[in-house]
């Protein structure tokens, strides 16, 4: 198996982990401006989590093309 493919994995499973946990952030932080009435903080936090859920959905599919080439590349040896 090729090491790029599997490196590149391992690096879109990183940025996914950094995206969820940056999303969990963002939910509390609306949470929060919600109680406080801070609209300012809460439409930024909004505009951030769709952002990043669309990096996430874009992430998804990167991450199942390269799992596809590695197991093309296993079932190739």
């Amino acid at each position: 198996m090729s090491g790029e493919a599997k490196t590149r994995l391992i690096e879109l499973y990183r940025r996914m982990g950094e995206l969820k946990a940056k999303r969990v952030e963002l939910i509390v932080l609306l949470n929060h401006t919600r109680r406080i009435r801070d609209s300012v903080r809460a439409d930024k936090a909004r505009r951030d989590l769709t952002h990043i859920e669309i990096e996430i959905g874009e992430l998804e599919g990167q991450i199942q093309a390269a799992e596809f080439q590695l197991l093309r590349e296993y079932l190739k040896e």
